[in-house]
């Protein structure tokens, strides 16, 4: 198995975006006056779709109207809501069916851990994958779109080094089946059964598993937890 911190950069071509992608989906310009809009987290979902975690800050409370408890589905763009968590900010979560960085990440056979958005054009990903070769062909990928794409940690790990033989067959098999989807398309039921193993034992592989990966992430990423 092998883990990569990559700095990826959304200015195709060194031209600076339109917002980011997200922004698009939202009932207010996210440049408007008096507007202060910050992607708080990012993720994918199935067949290419993004979704991100959005706090607005209506400074002079001019769009309320607009924000108070928005909804809106779009079957070719995706979705928005938006709740009110202060008196002048407001939280959005959007799934975006057309973002291009979801759709090249669907296809690369690897494992996103975390994506992490320093502002509308950088992103920093943790990134898992059988082998050196999905990285190399993902971010060649990401390369050919026009992205910027910087190597910035990397480490090859074997199966007994972070997961067991067992915790990894569980967590493949969930996680290509759709386990990690939102909603989930396969149940922890569905998931025991195919291994011959109850529920609550699923379960407990899956979170063992969870932690060591979550663990060696933030070990990566220096922050000094230890098991």
């Amino acid at each position: 198995m092998h883990y990569v911190k990559m700095r990826i950069d959304r200015r195709i071509n060194g031209v600076t975006p339109d917002g980011h992608p997200c922004h698009q989906l939202l009932p207010v310009q996210y440049n408007s006056p008096g507007l202060t809009v910050k992607i708080v987290q990012c993720s994918f979902l199935s067949e290419g779709a993004g979704c991100s975690i959005i706090k607005l800050t209506d400074d002079n409370g001019q769009y309320e109207d607009k924000l108070h408890n928005y909804a809106c589905h779009d079957d070719i763009k995706g979705e928005c809501s938006v709740i009110k968590i202060s008196r002048n900010r407001y939280l959005a979560t959007v799934m975006n069916n057309n973002c291009e960085l979801a759709q090249i990440l669907s296809r690369s056979g690897c494992f996103l851990t975390s994506a992490i958005p320093c502002d509308d054009n950088i992103i920093y990903w943790d990134v898992f994958a059988p082998n050196k070769r999905y990285i190399t062909n993902l971010m060649d990928t990401m390369k050919e779109h026009g992205y910027g794409v910087e190597r910035l940690k990397s480490s090859d790990y074997s199966e007994e080094e972070i997961l067991t033989k067992r915790q990894e067959e569980i967590i493949r098999y969930a996680f290509e089946h759709g386990y990690y989807e939102v909603p989930k398309n396969i149940t922890l039921e569905v998931l025991g059964s195919a291994f011959d193993i109850s529920k609550s034992t699923v379960s407990v592989i899956i979170r063992d598993a969870e932690k060591k990966l979550i663990t060696f992430c933030l070990q990566s990423n220096d922050i000094g937890i230890k098991e």
